[in-house]
Parts: C-alpha cells; structure tokens; sequence
C-alpha cells in the first residue's frame, strides 16, 4: 500500500515543487503522470491540483483586422437582412449556420469545410469598447481589454497575476509588431512582466535562454549533490526531503528546467508540414497567416509541456479595406481553419498538471482589435463602426455564456446590463466593457469571483456562468 508522506512544503515552496516535478519529469521523458504518480506518493493527489488557473492566448487583430473575425463570428443582422453590400462572402444560407444555444442567445459560425467552427465550444461576443483605427496593440481610451469601472486594469495583465499560481517557467510571453510590445498596462500589482519575442520561432529560444542562466548553479560539487538527490526523488526515491540543505535544493528547482529545453526543444518547435496542415495551403503561402500559425503551434506545445501560462501575438494589421477584393473565401477561412485547429491541438492534449482533463479543458482564447470596421459595408471596408462599437470575441470554456452580449446594426449599437446580461441600451460602455474584461478573468481562474474581485468589483452574475467551478 502507498503511503504519503507529508514533505513539509508550503506556500511558495509547495507551488514551486510541483512546477519543477513536472517540469523534470517531461525532461525525463517520464510524462505527467509518472509525475502524478509521484506527487501522490510525496505529499497526496491534494499536491497536484494547487494550480487551477487556465491557460490564455490573446490574439490582437490590430490595424483594422478585427474585422476578420466578423467574417467567422459575423453580426446577427448581417446575417438574418442578407444584404449582398454587407461585410461578407456569402451566400450567407451555405457559408454561416446559426448554432444551436440553449441560453436564448445569438450566434452565427462560419461554415469551414461544411462544418460550423467551434460547434462543440461556442464562443462569445461582447459589445464593448470603442473603435479608433488604427493601432496594432490596444492603446487608446475605450480600448476593449481595460477595467476602467468597478477598477483600473488591463486584461492580459490581471490574467496573467491571477495565472501566477501556475507557476509557469514563463509565466506570460508577448510577441511583438515591428518591435511593439503587447499592452499589459496598467498592470495590477503581482502581475508578471511579459517576455518579448520578435516570432514565433523566438519563443523556443526564450526558454532555452531562460533556463540557460540557470546552469552555473550546478558548478559547485556541492550544488551537483543536491541535484542530483532531487534527480532521484523525480524517479521515486524521494530520499533528500529531511536533508538539511533542503533550502538550498528548494532554490535550485528552476534548475532542471535546463533539462526541458535540452531534451524538448525539438517538441517546441513548428514541424515540416504542419503550418499547412492546420490551415491549409493559403496559411503555408500567406506570410501574415503563416506568422499567426505558427505561433499558435508552439503555443500549443507550450501549453502540453506546462511551460507557459500565457501568449498574446498580433495578427494580421493589414488593415483589409480591399478584403473583398478577388476570392477572399481562401484567406478567412484558413484563419478560421488555423483557430479550430488549434483548439482541436488542445481538446487532444492531456493537461500537464491536472491529468484528468484535457488543455482544451483548460484554456481561455480573446480576439480583439483597435476597429472592426464597417460590418455593413463590403465596399472599401470602412473604418468606422456603427455607433463608435468595438468587440472582443472570447472562448470561455463554458464558463462565460455562449452567444452575443448586445447588438449592432446599421444605425447604431445596443449595449446590455452586466447585471441580468440581457441588452440594456442605456447601460454605459464603460461599464459594459469592464463586465465584459471581468467575465474573461472569471474564465481565465476557472470560475471563481474571488479572484475577479483583486480587478473588478462590479455586477459579475449577468456574464458569467456561476454554477460552473472549473
């Protein structure tokens, strides 16, 4: 019969225990369950589901490219008035399909190789924020990912303090624009500063160049016997807990994670093929598609490993006035394949640190932009919007309710009451869109208001589904 022993960690050292084990226990080709297997032997399965917090990727369509994501998730009127001079590449009765809410709510999918993305994980659209073009990251007063009432901060900011207790080897990564760095601020106290990477194919350097600062600590032979005592415990032996220098392995934990870069950089990186295989052969010759899948690939193998928390990258800022010019059918449904498919990546992947669920299970996605442009208008895709109205699309992994929050039509916008989530035209932006920010922290905790309220102390329990616990 196993017994558990009780190895004396708490607070900061019991978190960072469980990062390391699973890190080594990847670099060892062990999986996470031999590192389960291992937890539950050393401290009790109660070890293991410390971090609860789910993943995030934030994908910022800046220069007017929001707007791509309307041609996905398109508005409700678009649809339902089938006008052939709004912003779509109908025929609207065999490109989009209603999707089937149990909540009463709106939403139309696009239809991708005769299949409704994300059927099985509707997403979310809010009403929200202001549109000002152009900028590639969210700057501007009014931007959609800012508290602004019932608090004061920015969204991938406050999500990545609250995705802390993942201690992740990066906690949050930002990829840049012509040298722009994502907007994290204001950022809350305790949030984590990003890591800035120029590409996709950066990121994996990052964690090699993270973990390679690490190696001299092991110089010391004294510092080598330690190691190599939490080495064995990693493999079961667990024989160094009661060693007096226990502090001091404690400090070294990051050091193994050397190992993962070492052994995995290979599972990092982008494989032949792949890009076209996630988004078919227009994400293999479009540089801006190519960009944004590849980055979504190393996310995802990012995320498998438990090496990050966190991913913001820019996409597109190709301000698509002549969108519609030729066949632009290619293009928006490789974006739209590039997104299921990485979805699909998650859905299959066993989580690293909570082995029974899926990273799918998970993990929170956000588009946003600085305009969505016209959706009325195909010709020219202009600017501006109905009412001034911006979006962000959101996948709350169940934990937001599915469908739209507002409306939007030719004359004008709706806002809604976050209190009831029903429209409420007469609710300020303002407070709509810090609802909105909040509803995505709610997600991104896995379903607890506590943690909500560091940012947001407003009305919550109209967006958000508060039976569910993550």
């Amino acid at each position: 019969m196993t017994q558990n022993r009780d190895i004396g960690l708490r607070g900061t050292s019991r978190r960072d225990f469980i990062r390391g084990v699973f890190a080594a226990s990847a670099a060892l080709g062990l999986g996470p369950l031999r590192a389960m297997d291992m937890l539950e032997k050393m401290g009790g399965s109660a070890l293991a589901d410390q971090a609860k917090p789910n993943y995030m990727v934030n994908i910022v369509l800046g220069t007017g490219a929001l707007s791509r994501a309307t041609v996905i998730w398109p508005v409700r009127q678009v649809i339902e008035q089938n006008d052939p001079q709004y912003a779509i590449d109908g025929p609207v009765d065999s490109r989009f399909r209603k999707a089937n809410l149990k909540n009463g709510r709106t939403l139309y999918n696009r239809v991708v190789d005769g299949k409704p993305v994300f059927e099985g994980k509707p997403w979310t659209v809010f009403v929200a924020g202001s549109s000002q073009a152009h900028s590639t990251f969210q700057t501007f007063n009014g931007n959609t990912v800012q508290i602004t009432q019932g608090g004061n901060a920015n969204l991938f900011a406050a999500s990545a303090a609250i995705q802390s207790a993942l201690h992740a080897l990066i906690p949050a990564i930002g990829v840049q624009r012509g040298g722009q760095n994502p907007v994290f601020a204001p950022a809350p106290p305790g949030a984590p500063s990003p890591s800035n990477v120029p590409d996709g194919r950066a990121m994996v350097g990052l964690f090699s160049s993270s973990a390679s600062t690490l190696m001299t600590r092991l110089a010391p032979d004294n510092n080598r016997a330690l190691f190599q005592q939490y080495y064995a415990a990693f493999l079961g032996l667990a024989k160094w807990a009661k060693h007096p220098a226990y502090d001091r392995v404690r400090g070294d934990v990051r050091t193994a994670m050397n190992l993962v870069v070492k052994n995995l950089a290979n599972e990092l990186q982008v494989k032949p093929g792949q890009v076209q295989q996630w988004g078919g052969s227009i994400a293999q010759t479009d540089d801006r598609l190519r960009a944004i899948t590849e980055v979504l690939i190393v996310t995802a193998n990012a995320f498998r490993l438990g090496l990050t928390a966190q991913v913001t990258l820019p996409a597109f800022n190709d301000d698509p006035h002549g969108a519609f010019a030729g066949n632009p059918t290619e293009l928006f449904d490789g974006f739209a394949r590039s997104l299921v498919s990485f979805q699909n990546e998650l859905d299959n992947t066993q989580d690293p640190v909570m082995t029974s669920k899926r990273v799918g299970d998970r993990s929170v996605m956000t588009l946003s932009g600085d305009t969505t442009k016209d959706p009325f208008q195909r010709s020219g895709w202009p600017d501006g919007t109905p009412g001034g109205m911006n979006l962000l699309f959101v996948q709350g992994n169940g934990l937001i309710p599915h469908g739209w929050f507002g409306d939007v039509s030719p004359n004008g916008r709706t806002n809604w009451d976050p209190t009831t989530g029903q429209n409420n035209g007469n609710v300020p932006t303002a407070d709509c869109t810090s609802a909105a920010c909040a509803a995505v922290l709610y997600a991104v905790s896995g379903g607890s208001k506590d943690a909500v309220r560091q940012f947001y102390n407003g009305p919550l329990d109209g967006v958000i589904n508060a039976n569910l616990t993550g």
